[in-house]
């Protein structure tokens, strides 16, 4: 199965496909492949800190789920005071949007699969209500709350795996609440967030309470709201693997198949260096 050994580490996101624009974060492949603790994302590899895991350790991440298009394996949080910590991220609060695969486990109380936090009149996050067994996806900007819940009846804490996603625009008043690519609700009357936006945390809520148990997996940002049309998209790119979204190395008979000139039969040689793949002697296309 094709997966985080053959990404192009030089240049791991196609910029050219309409579906990155905006992108600032992509959490994807496993933490501690550059040999630090670390959630690596793909829009900077080499220069951004990506997700620090806390609390956790690189055998927190499990392989492929089994799901359709899990070439890369999950995050799992165990509550108490795991989390995955996002500095330098340059979210925009005020607009913008959420993706990741979010898989429930058994909880004692509410818990938290992402959150933007700055202070109590300033956050944004989805929350599962533990109580009304459903998800809360909410906006707070100078204390003023906009809140969709949704879900109850479709997530449950069984740990079975669903695509969610949150958009927000406070110049175009919604919020908006997906989940499996299909917009369930929308809210209006937003005020604007105005409280630092550099750090997101994974797994609670931003005061060290409300953790979140069970597994995440590809977790993106951008800084633009995402249509109906493109979330639903990139859903179910995400089960194919990202296609024509990741710049993928490829060996040279494939691309000779492609150009349709006679294969090249060199084999691919993949080693994990202390600092990044090493690959040879692939060549890269986008995938």
């Amino acid at each position: 199965m094709r997966g985080w050994t053959d990404i192009d580490w030089t240049a791991p996101v196609n910029r050219f496909h309409p579906l990155n624009r905006g992108r600032v974060s992509w959490l994807l492949t496993i933490p501690g492949l550059t040999g630090s603790n670390t959630w690596i994302d793909l829009i900077d590899p080499a220069n951004l800190p990506g997700g620090a895991l806390q609390n956790m350790e690189r055998t927190d991440w499990k392989g492929p789920s089994g799901r359709p298009g899990d070439q890369w394996g999950h995050l799992e949080f165990g509550g108490t005071d795991e989390t995955v910590e996002i500095t330098g991220l340059k979210l925009d609060a005020n607009l913008g949007t959420y993706l990741g695969w979010v898989s429930f486990a058994a909880m004692s109380g509410n818990g938290f699969p992402w959150t933007l936090y700055d202070s109590s009149n300033d956050n944004l996050s989805i929350r599962w209500d533990n109580v009304d067994e459903e998800l809360d996806f909410k906006h707070k900007g100078s204390n003023n709350i906009t809140l969709i819940s949704a879900g109850n009846g479709i997530i449950t804490e069984d740990s079975s795996w669903h695509f969610l996603s949150q958009t927000w625009t406070v110049a175009g008043d919604e919020l908006a609440a997906y989940i499996n690519g299909v917009q369930v609700g929308t809210a209006s009357s937003l005020v604007t967030y105005v409280g630092q936006e550099d750090t997101v945390l994974l797994g609670e809520n931003g005061t060290g309470g409300a953790v979140f148990v069970g597994a995440q997996s590809e977790i993106s940002f951008f800084n633009r709201v995402l249509s109906p049309d493109e979330i639903y998209e990139y859903y179910l790119l995400s089960q194919q693997g990202y296609p024509g979204l990741l710049n993928r190395l490829q060996p040279r008979s494939r691309l000779a198949q492609v150009i349709g000139n006679t294969p090249d039969t060199d084999a691919g040689i993949f080693t994990l260096g202390q600092q990044q793949p090493i690959i040879e002697p692939f060549v890269m296309i986008p995938y």
